[in-house]
């Protein structure tokens, strides 16, 4: 689904399945967006850091510096700053 500019991507996991967003920022600007279907926070976490440069691959120019974790009710778990971004 493409909505404003952002993508949304599922991932899957085969243990009790939790839904998470990923919101990969350039700043405080969301640049793409994916839904995480995972077992755990930590699952989540590791998923995107894996995910990282093919995000980057996308939006040359606009590579995001972080992702911010969200649960499904809107709760912001942590925020992220990708290593190697250029700031």
């Amino acid at each position: 689904m493409i909505e404003a500019g952002l993508y949304r991507r599922v991932c899957n996991s085969s243990k009790e399945p939790a839904v998470f967003s990923i919101d990969w920022l350039r700043g405080a600007i969301p640049v793409e967006k994916e839904s995480c279907v995972v077992a755990t926070k930590g699952e989540a976490i590791a998923a995107a850091k894996t995910r990282a440069p093919d995000v980057a691959k996308r939006h040359s120019g606009r590579e995001p510096e972080s992702f911010r974790l969200t649960d499904a009710t809107g709760k912001i778990l942590a925020i992220i700053p990708i290593r190697g971004s250029r700031r």
